[in-house]
């Protein structure tokens, strides 16, 4: 340990001691200490020494500060056993080791189980720097380490033809061969090369044939317009930028060399499939949301110059759902006024987020369109809700006179007429919209009967009718039906009452069972609605 330290010391001395006019430091003991193992002789023609390090990706940008001669590199072997020295040129630093490292699960780059040895290999030998924070291999110096092989291992598995795509040992191709093929690749773009698994074939199908310039071959998608892309190889680009053994940010899975890929318009590389699969699966959580037509890296829209008509036409019903979406948003913002100052009127993507940030809309289990459910100020509900649930007025219940927009429902916890509609799903009075969290708390929805006030009969009942059990949804009636009757009310029989109940699931309650005069709510209603008339008839 205190070997460690005393060489380390002497490595910053080193660094930071100036320069004299002979090319020596100020300070001598670093020079002294590898003097006093290597002997004179061996000193002075170790000045652009480095450690031996074929297979390491990173340049050696500056000497070492401390020279370690053959002699000095056998003597730390040999005799200082707990001593390890990073094998990047421009760390070279020395650590103590701490016993047998982490155990994790490791795979071969293919997905496949490493041999035991491999495993051991790993536990013994894979270091990270302290200082660079480099993974290496302490016996051959590899940069990064050869997870998942040990060193016999890695030579062998390096030297044989793997899968372009998945990484598989194909043990049955020649590299030779293989070589040759590439090489011709790059003169003659149809040169077949038989460097990919039977599993992939269909990925090499999707994927541009030939090579760049600097001769790795392509990896762009076959369904795409214009020219390929520049090569994101390893060995091709910078450091910070998206390389083929990056993972894909769109799947978090894959690397990107496992699957054709593709740029967007804003400069990000993804997989062509997950691009695909993104749009197709629309958003994954109850409420309506536009995250999966945004870059998941910067949030700008998707757009990429597609080749598929399926393509193209998936972006075109993109831009209708967006235009349709726009328009429920209109609606909702011109119904109220607050919102109005909330969410100004734009013609850019920016009007349909603040809007989604305000408004929860939802897709219909039944018919698959867009309604509204409420706004987000009520908060978000966590509660297992079954998309059955999600219907809109429509499929829910509606008047085959008058339609949806003037039904009247029940709240669906108490015997009182709802008067907001929240989540997608609930019609509350205002009682219980005050309440809501506390009503909806619990697994399986929390629409337990048991927990719910539950009405006695029709003559107690605040509405005067016969309903469900309080828990559930419950459509009373449409009120411009109500409206037109009123010069006759409507006495239902309680056997028509009991068939109105019965039909109410994805039914309309067309029974008008309301007591006149009674309910201020529908009372509102009703004068509206006469309101309406009376401006047609003027004219």
């Amino acid at each position: 340990f205190f070997f460690s330290l005393l060489v380390n010391s002497c490595m910053l001395e080193t660094e930071n001691s100036p320069t004299l006019p002979n090319g020596n430091s100020e300070c001598g003991s670093t020079q002294a200490v590898a003097a006093n193992i290597a002997g004179p002789s061996e000193v002075s023609n170790t000045e652009n020494w480095s450690p031996p390090n074929p297979t390491s990706n990173l340049s050696n940008t500056r000497s070492s500060g401390l020279v370690r001669t053959p002699s000095l590199q056998k003597f730390f072997t040999e005799n200082c056993t707990q001593l390890v020295s990073c094998p990047n040129p421009s760390c070279d630093y020395f650590f103590e080791t701490s016993g047998i490292g982490e155990t994790k699960r490791i795979y071969l780059p293919d997905g496949g189980e490493p041999t035991l040895e491999a495993i051991e290999h790993y536990q013994r030998f894979r270091y990270r720097c302290r200082k660079c924070s480099e993974e290496f291999c302490s016996v051959c110096k590899k940069i990064p380490y050869h997870e998942g092989f040990t060193c016999e291992e890695y030579t062998k598995d390096a030297s044989s033809v793997h899968c372009r795509f998945c990484d598989k040992l194909l043990s049955d191709r020649d590299p030779t061969i293989i070589a040759e093929q590439l090489a011709t690749l790059s003169t003659k773009v149809n040169t077949v090369v038989n460097n990919t698994c039977d599993n992939c074939l269909p990925k090499l199908e999707a994927t541009h044939q030939g090579t760049h310039p600097c001769k790795h071959q392509k990896h762009c998608t076959f369904y795409h317009l214009g020219s390929c892309y520049s090569c994101i190889h390893p060995d091709c680009v910078e450091d910070g930028e998206a390389s083929l053994e990056d993972d894909c940010q769109m799947c978090g899975i894959n690397r990107l060399k496992n699957a054709p890929i593709i740029r967007l318009k804003c400069s990000h590389v993804f997989h062509y499939d997950c691009v695909i699969e993104r749009l197709t699966k629309k958003w994954n959580t109850h409420e309506v949301n536009l995250k999966f037509t945004q870059c998941p890296l910067c949030n700008q829209n998707i757009s990429a110059f597609f080749k598929k008509w399926e393509d193209n036409q998936l972006m075109q019903e993109i831009a209708g759902f967006k235009q349709h979406l726009r328009h429920l948003i209109t609606n909702q913002v011109q119904k109220d006024p607050e919102l109005q100052s909330k969410i100004p009127e734009d013609s850019t993507d920016l009007f349909l987020e603040e809007g989604l940030r305000h408004l929860n809309f939802y897709e219909c289990f039944s018919c698959q369109s867009i309604y509204f459910g409420g706004t987000r100020a009520c908060g978000d509900v966590d509660i297992n809700v079954s998309p059955e649930q999600l219907l809109c007025s429509g499929c829910r219940n509606h008047c085959k006179v008058h339609g949806e927009d003037h039904m009247i429902y029940k709240c669906r916890f108490c015997c009182s007429t709802a008067s907001y509609f929240c989540f997608g799903h609930t019609h509350f009075c205002s009682t219980c919209h005050t309440n809501a969290f506390e009503l909806l708390q619990g697994s399986n929805q929390g629409y337990l009967k048991s927990e719910v006030p539950q009405c006695t009969s029709k003559d107690t009942c605040p509405l005067k009718i016969d309903h469900p059990p309080n828990g559930e949804e419950f459509a009373i009636g449409c009120a411009l039906c109500k409206e037109e009757s009123e010069e006759e009310p409507l006495h239902s029989s309680s056997e028509d009452s009991e068939n109105n109940i019965a039909n109410n699931t994805n039914k309309p309650a067309f029974v008008i069972q309301i007591h006149t005069g009674e309910i201020p709510e529908v009372k509102q209603q009703q004068q509206q609605s006469k309101r309406k008339r009376r401006r047609r008839k003027k004219r």
